[in-house]
């Protein structure tokens, strides 16, 4: 689900074992630059074997590298090419959604045929992707998120999250999503290792609900569009329950929209109270001093006021809400905190459901019935009656 940035000429048809001239000197010159496909499997293989074997602690640069050679090798599986072409830039944003989905179809070999025709030919790939067998490169994509997950779980790599974020790269541009929800847990429950002698580790746990274990909102909307695309409902749920559902979600929420607004409130009353004492000495009507705390009354008054107001506004706000809305009841504070999981769950509802609105509230189905039944349980409403289609 990572658009792919570049695609310079458009990709033919595939064909059967007779590929042109001009295809097969590109292929070439791929395989020159990153040398025969098969034996660089076996290598990458082998180098992480290696890592997840061995008794010694990985350095990060170790990690980050085979990581980077593991999506090196995925571009060259989807796009023929080890970096990701990149789009014109006389491209739309709508362009860029519709190569992304190119590339996740194009591997899956049920519908591989069919899409090449009907596939528009300014998203084909330039270098030979078809010139590899259909069979290597599914067998590839396979192995290579395996390897990329038996990599990232080993107990002796620590997860940061620059690795997480080329982790999420692969599983996503390769169309394996499933590979994401453990790694998201182990992100934050995973035990830091420490070398303490040759061939002895010491493990210590760590603290999953610190702000600094959230999973960055790129990487959890990836993983979502990615679970999205491949139309799998409780994989997609997970990736919310180990993302933006998290407690060390809601703290760094709090403090990255909540912490700077707060501060400025509680500077409120001393710049509050320098201005009411310059007031009170530029009026001859009043005491001095009942002039200056009369001042700061009303200042603080109007300003907490206005404050009360704005904070109940913002909480209470729905205009952005389209099939998922908070349960009548639920407190202020949970429908801010919570806001990105509800913002989710309404976006497998849309996903899913209907995209027509007037026939919203319609759809049947075991899975949509349990994704009712699940916001239910997280104080949401899926279609409220009175917020659908013609019946404000």
């Amino acid at each position: 689900l990572i658009p792919p940035r570049a695609i310079r000429a458009p990709r033919k048809p595939a064909q059967s074992p007779g590929v042109d001239d001009d295809a097969a000197i590109v292929a070439a010159q791929v395989a020159t630059e990153v040398g025969d496909p098969r034996v660089a499997l076996t290598s990458l293989r082998q180098d992480i074997s290696h890592i997840t074997t061995s008794q010694a602690l990985p350095t990060n640069e170790e990690v980050y590298g085979l990581l980077d050679r593991t999506l090196q090798f995925a571009n060259l599986v989807v796009f023929g090419q080890p970096e990701q072409p990149t789009l014109d830039e006389d491209n739309s944003e709508d362009d860029k959604s519709t190569a992304s989905s190119t590339v996740l179809n194009d591997l899956d070999e049920s519908t591989s045929a069919s899409a090449s025709a009907s596939r528009p030919q300014k998203y084909t790939i330039v270098s030979p992707a078809s010139v590899l067998p259909l069979s290597f490169r599914t067998k590839a994509a396979d192995a290579l998120c395996e390897m990329a997950y038996q990599l990232v779980r080993d107990p002796k790599v620590i997860i940061h999250e620059e690795i997480l974020d080329l982790y999420v790269r692969i599983q996503c541009l390769l169309g394996k999503p499933q590979y994401l929800p453990e790694i998201f847990h182990l992100y934050a429950h995973k035990p830091i290792p420490k070398q303490t002698g040759t061939s002895t580790i010491e493990y210590t746990s760590t603290q999953p609900w610190h702000p600094r274990y959230d999973i960055p909102r790129n990487l959890s909307d990836t993983a979502l569009d990615a679970a999205i695309h491949v139309k799998d409902m409780p994989l997609a749920i997970a990736i919310i329950d180990t993302t933006v559902a998290r407690p060390n979600h809601k703290i760094m929420r709090f403090y990255r929209k909540a912490v700077p607004p707060l501060l400025a409130v509680a500077c409120t009353p001393v710049i509050a109270y320098a201005g009411a004492s310059w007031i009170s000495t530029v009026q001859n009507v009043w005491d001095e001093d009942m002039a200056k705390y009369t001042a700061l009354a009303g200042s603080v008054a109007y300003i907490g006021t206005l404050g009360t107001i704005g904070f109940v506004a913002m909480t209470t706000w729905n205009d952005h809400m389209e099939r998922v809305v908070w349960q009548p009841g639920t407190g202020l504070w949970d429908r801010w905190i919570r806001e990105d999981e509800r913002l989710y769950f309404d976006r497998i509802a849309l996903a899913w459901g209907f995209q027509e609105k007037w026939r919203r509230g319609e759809e049947q189905g075991d899975e949509w019935e349990a994704l009712r039944e699940t916001c239910g349980l997280r104080s949401m409403v899926l279609d409220k009656t009175d917020l659908m289609e013609g019946m404000q």
